[in-house]
């Protein structure tokens, strides 16, 4: 309660809202009655110097995943899913459910590699050994590693919410499972993994580019603040 006040009190108050999404600027608006003009969206932004394609071998059999392991994310539907599948899953990433998620992928008896955590400044070099990311989140803000997937050309797959879905246009610039569940995903992995993907993953490259580079944000922000100041 205490920190819903302050939120409402901040957002009434201040000359300009900040946010990262439109969902965000739905979400403030709506539940604080804030005029929409006062709510400005920024989009989280990524260094498109550092995160670009590279000419490397890619892995054909295996997908990646980079986020917090926690329940958000909904891994063990995820798991379920890959068992459909004849890929590797390879997980980059912490959190309070690796030991859970091991022991599911012993029962199910798949191809599961817990990567552990990389620095930011070497997740480039990971991301452009394979084709395919999957994020199978229940719900985003804006997902800065289906970012930095995308600037890289790969495949990107996500579920259809929030967050993702205002990144990901299905079948433009990557796809999007119908459906949380298990199946839904497994659908949409192999939709993926079956079709060409050169228009897809150009279109995700230039969106990346146009839309969430560190040069287009920080030219958002600018004008922003010209506009306060005037």
């Amino acid at each position: 309660k205490i920190y819903e006040w302050m939120e409402h009190f901040a957002y009434r108050y201040a000359d300009i809202g900040v946010v990262a999404s439109y969902h965000d600027k739905q979400y403030v608006c709506s539940k604080y009655r804030i005029s929409r003009g006062k709510i400005e969206v920024l989009y989280n932004y990524i260094n498109t110097a550092i995160f670009h394609p590279t000419n490397c071998e890619k892995y054909t059999d295996r997908i990646i995943f980079v986020g917090r392991l926690d329940s958000q994310k909904n891994l063990f539907s995820l798991l379920d899913a890959v068992s459909e599948t004849e890929f590797t899953l390879d997980i980059y990433g912490k959190g309070e459910l690796r030991d859970e998620l091991e022991r599911k992928v012993r029962k199910l008896n798949i191809e599961v590699n817990f990567m552990g955590v990389v620095p930011n400044h070497e997740l480039p070099q990971v991301l452009n050994r394979y084709r395919y990311y999957v994020l199978p989140s229940l719900y985003e803000g804006m997902p800065k590693t289906l970012l930095e997937a995308m600037a890289c050309g790969l495949v990107c797959i996500g579920t259809d919410v929030e967050g993702i879905n205002e990144v990901i246009e299905d079948g433009v610039n990557g796809y999007l499972a119908k459906g949380t569940h298990p199946e839904a995903l497994a659908e949409v992995i192999r939709k993926a993994t079956r079709l060409p993907h050169d228009f897809v993953t150009a279109e995700g490259i230039r969106r990346v580019r146009n839309k969430f580079s560190i040069k287009t944000v920080v030219e958002q922000e600018k004008k922003i603040i010209v506009n306060l100041i005037a």
